[in-house]
């Protein structure tokens, strides 16, 4: 069961060697919506207040948004955070309506310069006196309080760059979110190709959605 932070008794300002180092040439893979496509070469994060994700959206001491994005260290693992994430678990194929997929893109960014991230894997968590169970591992009623500790640990590590953790979704791979405040994307981040569409005018649904929705048995039909 997840708890807001305790400001005076919790440990929350975490050693500069117990952060991950995300390092230079690193490839993290996205799916977000096509508003926030790259322009000119120039990588954007998400500064809008709207949402309830695990981590965002985020404020900082004057309650101004901090500026977030998401990625994994797999195509399957972005895809299963961000397309499949809700879809229902039961036996049997599960229905998703592609036109959910319409206004997603799929993109791949490389990092240029090396980025500091808070541990929260399962290693990570024990020096926050955590489970998985209470960060990570928990279900969306529990997003209000996650986001308090997403907001207390990047108020108190000045030094972080963004979270780090071992996906939910798919725990073969991590996730990662970073804060635009502090990992400008000119400095730290490259496009690497250009984003492309999961599904296409003539309703043609990118292969790797195609593969995964197979593989965890959801059919993509209205």
């Amino acid at each position: 069961m997840v708890r807001a932070p305790d400001l005076v008794k919790d440990r929350l300002i975490v050693p500069l060697d117990r952060l991950v180092r995300l390092a230079k040439g690193v490839i993290v893979h996205r799916i977000h919506p096509s508003t926030y496509s790259p322009v000119g070469g120039v990588i954007l994060f998400n500064d809008s207040d709207h949402g309830d994700a695990r981590f965002s959206p985020l404020r900082d001491m004057t309650s101004a948004v901090i500026p977030t994005i998401y990625a994994g260290t797999t195509t399957e693992c972005s895809l299963m955070e961000s397309v499949f994430h809700d879809v229902p678990l039961g036996i049997g194929p599960t229905n998703l309506d592609p036109a959910r997929l319409n206004s997603l893109v799929r993109s791949e960014i490389q990092v240029i310069e090396e980025l500091l991230l808070i541990d929260l894997t399962s290693v990570g968590l024990r020096f926050f006196g955590l489970k998985n169970t209470q960060l990570i591992d928990t279900d969306a009623a529990d997003y209000k309080l996650t986001r308090s500790w997403a907001e207390v640990l990047y108020d108190r590590n000045p030094e972080a760059q963004g979270l780090y953790w071992t996906s939910r979704q798919d725990n073969r791979a991590q996730a990662l979110m970073l804060f635009g405040t502090r990992a400008d994307s000119a400095k730290y981040l490259r496009l690497i190709g250009l984003p492309k569409r999961l599904r296409t005018d003539d309703g043609t649904i990118d292969l790797d959605v195609l593969r995964l929705a197979k593989k965890i048995d959801v059919d993509l039909v209205r």
